[in-house]
């Protein structure tokens, strides 16, 4: 399954993490619409019986999916320019200190 062509709601999203830790579970009344989204759209949750639902491994490796692609933008997005910075400041300290030696 492709899981870079979902994009679930912020409801859907915090409702396939719950049936992700505990499945199968009752959904409360404001959910069915996102569960029933989940399991028919996306097919990531599967219904139980007695309105139960439950998380499918599609669903689990979905989370497992968002959770490697987050920790991916944080590597780009903050440390590039942490390890630039200390690089650029190493570079001009060994500069400071080695200028007045070659200037002699």
């Amino acid at each position: 399954m492709d899981f870079s062509k979902i994009v679930l709601l912020p409801e859907e999203m915090s409702l396939l993490k719950r049936l992700a830790r505990r499945s199968p579970q009752t959904i409360r009344p404001e959910d069915t619409d996102a569960a029933a989204a989940l399991s028919s759209k996306w097919r990531l949750v599967q219904p139980e019986r007695n309105g139960m639902y439950s998380a499918n491994k599609d669903g689990r490796r979905y989370l497992v999916y968002c959770k490697a692609q987050r920790r991916d933008l944080w590597m780009r997005n903050l440390w590039i320019p942490i390890i630039v910075s200390l690089v650029t400041n190493l570079i001009l300290i060994g500069i400071r200190w080695l200028l007045p030696l070659t200037l002699r």
